[in-house]
């Protein structure tokens, strides 16, 4: 098995057209139950990512979030994004409503960064994930 493998699909969140402007959100389901996402994805079409897009991460280097925080609301569908609060904006969920996404959501755990990536912050090791896909 890869290290960061791709999602095994996509599952459309949220759809929100205003106008000729059309948001989608989708979830990354990851291959198997040793993975999860640490975000969501948006497109300006109904047409999935690429698996490719993203990749999913070893459950175990992750712990569930517990601060989110709404950072975007539509009043018109009272839909909501939150963050994750680790890496913010860069790691987000939605909700259909304007309450906090039902489901678990991901954030890594501070030790995996500094022993995996090296790393004592995380504002760098956003963008290099990010470059790994």
């Amino acid at each position: 098995a890869r290290l960061l493998p791709c999602p095994r699909r996509f599952r459309q969140v949220l759809s929100i057209e205003k106008g000729s402007s059309k948001l989608f959100v989708w979830e990354p389901i990851p291959p198997d139950t040793r993975f999860v996402s640490l975000s969501m994805v948006c497109t300006a079409s109904n047409e999935a990512p690429p698996r490719g897009f993203v990749r999913c991460v070893p459950k175990e280097w992750c712990e569930e979030a517990t601060a989110l925080a709404r950072v975007w609301t539509d009043s018109v569908s009272q839909a909501s994004i939150w963050s994750t609060g680790q890496a913010a904006p860069a790691f987000w969920v939605a909700s259909k409503t304007l309450d906090k996404p039902e489901g678990e959501a991901w954030v890594l755990k501070e030790q995996v960064l500094r022993r995996e990536f090296k790393m004592t912050s995380f504002s760098t090791c956003a963008n290099d994930l990010f470059l790994l896909r």
